[in-house]
């Protein structure tokens, strides 16, 4: 069973570890903020700096996943720890180090957040949020443009997964039909819920039309 109070609680910890950190990079002492980062990566997951460095975020997901079951605990804590070193490099002017510190953080959230499917710790949709607007979505590759479109249905923002929806579905026009179990799936809800959603349910209608024109994947 997953013990969400728990991660929750280890990501609160982990967030007062990282608190210095970042008063590291305000003071632009960049290379004891990336020490300092990678201290967590080996306190809170058990990876060397050099694990953190060369291990890829498919690599750290196939390591913490075992037959259908996740350890969304180390997943959830990854994905903060490669935000923080993400937020070092990028005021440090690497912006290479950066993107790829904040896509690796991205793949390992949006794991997290699609395991858990509901009761989702805010700390995590803010870190979506976060990610969002130092990362451009629609040029990220389309298996993590995927997870990112299921992560915004499983949160309740449906406008910005309907935004991605159809840039998908410009790149791969048979996504339309994961479209359109979408937007089936939305008229199920409230009014209430598709409003707080930003969709509310004349849109869905819209937009589930405007997806059965391209025929039945």
């Amino acid at each position: 069973m997953i013990n969400r109070d728990y991660i929750l609680r280890m990501i609160e910890q982990l967030s007062r570890f990282l608190a210095k950190a970042l008063l590291m990079k305000e003071g632009k002492e960049y290379l004891e903020a990336v020490t300092e980062v990678k201290k967590a990566g080996k306190m809170f997951l058990g990876l060397s700096p050099e694990a953190m460095d060369a291990l890829s975020d498919k690599d750290l997901i196939q390591l913490w996943r075992v037959a259908q079951d996740l350890d969304a605990e180390k997943c959830a804590l990854a994905a903060q720890i490669f935000k923080a070193e993400g937020e070092v490099y990028e005021d440090q002017g690497d912006n290479e180090k950066a993107v790829t510190s904040y896509l690796k953080s991205l793949s390992l959230l949006t794991e997290t957040i699609n395991f858990l499917k509901e009761k989702i710790p805010s700390e995590l949709i803010a870190t979506v949020d976060f990610l969002a607007e130092h990362l451009d979505f629609t040029s990220l590759p389309f298996s993590l443009q995927q997870k990112v479109f299921t992560t915004y249905a499983t949160i309740g923002r449906f406008a910005k997964a309907e935004d991605l929806l159809f840039e998908m579905v410009k790149e791969d026009a048979s996504f339309a039909g994961e479209g359109r179990r979408f937007y089936e799936q939305l008229l199920k809800r409230s009014d209430e819920d598709l409003e707080k959603g930003n969709l509310p349910r004349a849109e869905v209608l819209e937009s589930l039309a405007q997806l059965n024109k391209h025929g039945r994947a």
